[in-house]
């Protein structure tokens, strides 16, 4: 299966580098970055994790509401896993790989 991680917002550069240092490690992963969320362009999204098997939402807040919102439109698999964490510092890369690591 393939590893994807979805993200918004000021966690999407972490996200592009994770990615990109799991590639170095052969774990090739692709990343959806959400640029607007209402309306969600639902189609798009679906086409686009479409063969993913692995799939990380990664987000700066406390509560997962992006994992929860795509989950209730059943956008997301059901093993889906979301990394979810409250600032004021943000999501490192490295946080996002030892999560990736340790869910798959």
């Amino acid at each position: 299966g393939e590893n994807c991680i979805i993200t918004w917002g000021s966690s999407s550069g972490a996200a592009f580098e994770a990615a990109n240092r799991l590639a170095r490690l052969g774990r090739a992963t692709r990343v959806i970055a959400i640029r607007l969320l209402s309306p969600l362009p639902e189609n798009r999204l679906f086409e686009a994790l479409a063969g993913a098997t692995r799939v990380l939402t990664v987000e700066q807040n406390h509560g997962g509401q992006l994992y929860h919102y795509l989950h209730a439109l059943r956008l997301l698999p059901d093993s889906a896993r979301m990394l979810a964490r409250p600032g004021p510092l943000p999501i490192r890369p490295g946080e996002i790989i030892q999560t990736m690591l340790e869910q798959y």
